[in-house]
């Protein structure tokens, strides 16, 4: 009867011992790279998304409607229109509870007004995406984006909306600013504290003497600048050759 040297078995059972440790060790490391990369995505990303419609059609007392967002949609009564539905609606989207920043919504058939905006972590495939309103008649939208804040003249839905524009200023980068209901003179200030390059739209008219900021949004290649200088709303687009 062959007998195997004793050494032998040893060797591979080391070399067997050598493998499994070595493909443990790369799926650990693996999957601290995905959790790292997953983490920083939802930390340094951002969608915000508003609807504000108010002319154009006259709803009727408890009419039901449709809000709709990425392709899904919820039927909802205009008059019981609350944050509660929107966060239900981008539930249904595949947006967990976690992710969720803020939700809040106002609708009324005897105002014919509807207000919309939310704002969660991560992103969407495409830089816009429709918030739609709808019903047999008629049908109406507003926008979300990637790292944007932009805010409308929202009148119904603005109690502590101005805390959570500064907290998302203050945490993530944005790429495109408009705040309409309130004067925030820290708002532009806390976005050039993260240097985004290549914005969009910086919107100071409402911010006095904003004019003196300018210079540091062309720096950084910001497409649309308005500022306001003495009282005055002014905007500057830039060339096409780029900003001089």
């Amino acid at each position: 009867m062959l007998r195997v040297h004793p050494f032998l078995n040893l060797t591979k059972m080391k070399t067997k011992t050598q493998y499994f440790s070595n493909r443990i060790q790369l799926l650990i490391i693996g999957t601290l790279f995905f959790l790292l990369f997953m983490s920083n995505l939802c930390r340094s990303q951002i969608v915000t998304g508003h609807l504000l419609y108010q002319t154009g059609y006259n709803y009727q007392p408890n009419e039901l409607v449709e809000i709709g967002f990425m392709n899904n949609w919820i039927w909802v009564n205009v008059d019981s229109l609350n944050g509660s539905e929107i966060k239900r609606l981008l539930r249904l989207y595949g947006i967990d509870s976690s992710r969720i920043i803020d939700t809040r919504a106002y609708g009324s058939s005897f105002e014919n007004k509807v207000e919309i905006f939310f704002a969660f972590k991560g992103q969407i495939p495409t830089d816009r995406a429709d918030v739609w309103i709808r019903n047999q008649h008629h049908k109406f939208a507003g926008y979300a984006g990637n790292d944007i804040l932009v805010v409308p003249q929202f009148t119904r839905i603005i109690q502590g909306l101005d805390s959570t524009i500064i907290s998302i200023a203050k945490n993530y980068k944005i790429n495109s600013f408009m705040v309409k209901p309130f004067n925030l003179p820290e708002l532009p200030f806390l976005v050039l504290a993260k240097n985004p390059l290549n914005g969009t739209l910086a919107d100071m008219r409402w911010i006095k003497n904003s004019i003196r900021l300018v210079p540091y949004f062309k720096e950084l290649n910001w497409q649309i600048i308005w500022f306001n200088d003495n009282g005055a709303a002014k905007v500057l687009n830039r060339p096409k050759t780029g900003w001089n």
